[in-house]
């Protein structure tokens, strides 16, 4: 793996970052109660007033990446006609999904369903047969290949531009350049963009971080006994920390590579016992009718707002996943960008919207189907624990209702603090790559940088954990920043397209020898 040398930190990008972050963070850690009124009703304003705009995006995303995998761009290879992948395939794949869905998949695998089965859609009655029917359905549909898709789409200009074009930076700033003059992407205008972007990133994972601590602290609670306090919740965070500093100073190969892969064993581990010793037959029979009534829900789910029922969910089930998930997708084609030397676009396209498509529906048919059997045949009340108790510890009562129990929840906590890793991992890499100077095709930033990234994204949900600050104001942040990137990666595309048509009929080295002569005419 290529190392760094002679890089420079980009001081606009890195200051500016945590500036935007401290001036986020400090209002919220001193005036809580005001900051999540004010920002709960622009995020509220938001997904009202731009709900479609969501939706529609994300459909149209779904449409562009399968006509883009199945064109005769699907063929396209990035990087030169020799290279072949860095990575293997089960590698790849799995440094790509644990990225993509980190430690909230196996959360939401178990009690995503108790909260449609309350709260269904329009029309449903509540703790009905109709909405235990729908349930684990939606599921499928909320983290699906809509989702996929929309974490496909900057990965491909991305990664056409990098590997293909050698633009020695991973910046999505760049990938605006069959629209926006190059001369103003390496100016201000694509400094403001990628601040942007990457002060996205930083927000919307520190959020999940935050978020997945209580589980892990409910999960030692119930297996051994340990406390919740705030020393508990400090103690998780410093032993992971501890992991993924190290996996992130290793670098891709030695580090990040390594635990995703642990990641997915573990996880398989998990789904495969719940399977095999869990309700069996009705896992297979429930994911059988999920996939069904989604598949006949399909459009419908994907473009309705209720705007004249204002039920209330689509607006914060369907049209506030697409939101978070176009908030996350600038990481993830970044880093599906940097890990796809030598594939191709087809093999990006359905890695993401049908290989993370399938892991994310093994985790809800096994998790979610025997959960909600359980629920059914008065095994757990996980509706009165969810209102009584709280979500996490419903959780737990699933999970130990079933054979094996404290075995499944050990393993659970054991994927998540995994997962949350490998997030942190990914997440710290990319981030340095992103304010670094100087970076070559292929090189990794310095490990200092990467570690500094690291110990940033901990020590801010340690800080709001301590003041017992509410991470879901940072939450609601980006989701309202997810606005502005929807017509960024309406401007990638474009620009995608412009690329691919340009350089068509092109071998690799005429396109190199093209972009170099327009390197330099900027230069003068």
């Amino acid at each position: 793996m290529n190392k760094s040398k002679g890089t420079s930190v980009d001081r606009f990008i890195f200051w500016g970052t945590l500036v935007m972050l401290i001036g986020i963070i400090v209002p919220i850690v001193l005036f809580p109660e005001e900051s999540q009124t004010i920002v709960a009703k622009l995020q509220a304003g938001a997904l009202d007033g731009f709900g479609w705009g969501f939706l529609v995006f994300t459909f149209g995303a779904f449409i562009f990446c399968i006509f883009a995998a199945t064109s005769k761009w699907g063929k396209v290879k990035l990087g030169e006609p020799d290279d072949k992948p860095e990575y293997s395939t089960f590698s790849w794949c799995a440094m790509l999904f644990c990225a993509g869905q980190g430690s909230s998949i196996i959360y939401w695998g178990v009690i995503e369903w108790v909260y449609y089965y309350i709260g269904p859609p329009p029309g449903i009655e509540p703790m009905s047969v109709e909405a235990a029917n729908v349930s684990t359905a939606l599921s499928f549909f909320h983290w699906g290949p809509s989702a996929w898709a929309v974490y496909c789409l900057p990965a491909l200009p991305m990664a056409y531009l990098y590997w293909k074009r050698r633009e020695p930076v991973l910046r999505l700033s760049q990938t605006c350049q069959g629209v926006i003059p190059k001369k103003n992407l390496d100016g201000m205008t694509g400094k403001v963009i990628d601040l942007v972007i990457l002060f996205v990133i930083v927000a919307s994972y520190i959020a999940t971080l935050g978020l997945g601590t209580p589980m892990i602290a409910t999960g030692l609670e119930v297996l051994f006994g340990v406390p919740q306090t705030l020393l508990t919740k400090l103690g998780i965070i410093v032993v992971w920390s501890m992991i993924f500093i190290q996996s992130v100073y290793k670098g891709l190969d030695s580090g990040i590579r390594k635990l995703s892969e642990w990641n997915v064993y573990v996880a398989f581990v998990l789904v495969g016992l719940v399977f095999v010793f869990g309700p069996t037959s009705f896992i297979l029979n429930k994911t059988s009718d999920s996939f069904a009534i989604m598949l006949g829900n399909y459009f419908e789910w994907s473009l309705f707002t209720d705007v004249v029922g204002q039920n209330g969910f689509a607006k914060w089930w369907t049209v506030f996943y697409f939101a978070w998930w176009i908030a996350i997708a600038p990481f993830m084609g970044l880093w599906v960008a940097r890990i796809s030397k030598g594939r191709t676009i087809k093999e990006i396209v359905v890695a993401e919207m049908i290989v993370g498509t399938l892991g994310g529906y093994t985790v809800f048919a096994s998790l979610g189907s025997s959960g909600l059997h359980q629920q059914i045949a008065g095994v757990v009340d996980a509706v009165a624990i969810l209102q009584n108790q709280g979500p996490t510890y419903a959780v737990a009562a699933i999970l130990t209702s079933l054979p094996l129990g404290k075995v499944l929840l050990f393993l659970m906590i054991s994927t998540m603090f995994l997962n949350l890793a490998t997030s942190v991992d990914s997440t710290a890499f990319i981030l340095a790559a992103l304010a670094s100077n100087g970076l070559k095709v292929g090189e990794e930033p310095v490990r200092w940088y990467r570690v500094f990234w690291a110990v940033a994204i901990v020590a801010v949900p340690i800080a709001m954990i301590i003041v017992d600050a509410s991470l879901s104001t940072l939450q609601a942040f980006t989701v309202l920043a997810a606005i502005p990137i929807v017509f960024l990666m309406i401007i990638m595309t474009v620009s995608f397209v412009k690329m691919l048509k340009e350089d068509e009929g092109l071998s690799f080295s005429e396109i190199i020898e093209r972009e170099e002569k327009k390197e330099c005419l900027i230069n003068k």
